[in-house]
């Protein structure tokens, strides 16, 4: 910013806390007024300030902070190429996923380990649908149970409440695609995610 800063050093080890900046120091005086010239330009890169933490909405999953080189890995292997330098991947599968990320200085940071584990109870076929599908709940759900579909983009286009453990639902009027079934049971608020995919 073209300012100048004066510091004092009171030994040969000294900690100057500053913010991510081209700086030009000049030079250096020292307790007998004997000016040494510097004249030398550094760069401070941005460093990350905290662990990259991934999120998900069961589509997709997302790392922050999301403006570094991101790398993503599934059950520690790296994801193909298309996913180099991008802060969100589509969920493909179950598994452990993790990404990291490169800071300006090169350093390397990895986030936390994201762990999706789809349900074993609920069977959903044919998948991929062409024409229909079916749920099926092979567990207690209690009086009723209900579902919400969500497209690629998050968006909900249909919803329904069902009390009995089949369901039968028409799909020819999807877009071909990828989609997200939530479901929540009566007798347990935690919800439950199934990939459907329409061809």
């Amino acid at each position: 910013n073209n300012t100048t800063q004066k510091i004092t050093l009171n030994d040969s080890i000294n900690r100057w806390t500053c913010d991510p900046e081209i700086y030009n120091i000049i030079q250096i005086i020292d307790n007998n007024d004997c000016l040494l010239p510097i004249n030398r330009i550094d760069t401070l890169n941005t460093f990350i300030s905290s662990i990259p933490i991934l999120s998900t909405n069961y589509t997709d999953i997302s790392v922050n902070p999301s403006n570094l080189h991101t790398q993503w890995y599934l059950n520690g292997k790296l994801l193909d190429t298309s996913s180099y330098n991008t802060s969100t991947v589509r969920l493909i599968e179950d598994g452990d996923y993790v990404s990291t990320l490169r800071d300006e200085s090169g350093c390397i940071w990895e986030s936390n380990s994201l762990s999706i584990r789809f349900p074993n109870n609920v069977n959903i076929y044919p998948n991929p649908c062409s024409s229909y599908f079916n749920i099926l709940i092979k567990e207690n759900y209690g009086s009723y149970w209900q579902f919400k579909l969500d497209d690629m983009h998050g968006n909900t286009i249909a919803h329904g409440k069902v009390n009995k453990p089949f369901l039968h639902w028409p799909c020819e009027w999807l877009t071909p695609g990828v989609y997200t079934i939530k479901i929540i049971y009566q007798n347990n608020s935690k919800p439950l995610y199934l990939r459907l995919l329409k061809r």
